[in-house]
């Protein structure tokens, strides 16, 4: 259970340096630039997730059959997006303290 929950924090962190930081700005104008279908995706931390669940969760977890890694996988991207929830949360409620 704790590798679920790892993983899926793990997740959270990736997709949304991926897709809304400086720090993926580059692999954001990359895929802009060479996929434009994909550049609606890489700017969405909930679609991202869905990828990188779907990725890494074979290689975290012991899977053994299909059903499994799916179930994993969705799991996964559940946390992740419960984790993204909470620290979009924080950041806004870190602004709003900022302005005061």
């Amino acid at each position: 259970m704790e590798n679920l929950i790892v993983l899926g924090l793990a997740v959270a962190a990736t997709s949304m340096t991926i897709s809304t930081t400086h720090a993926g700005a580059p692999l954001r104008a990359w895929v802009s630039k060479n996929g434009p279908w994909f550049e609606k995706l890489i700017h969405c931390p909930w679609c991202v997730s869905h990828w990188l669940s779907l990725a890494l969760t074979p290689l975290w977890m012991q899977v053994t059959n299909l059903a499994q890694w799916a179930v994993y996988t969705m799991s996964v991207v559940a946390i992740s997006g419960l984790a993204s929830a909470g620290i979009a949360y924080l950041f806004l409620a870190l602004d709003a303290l900022e302005g005061e």
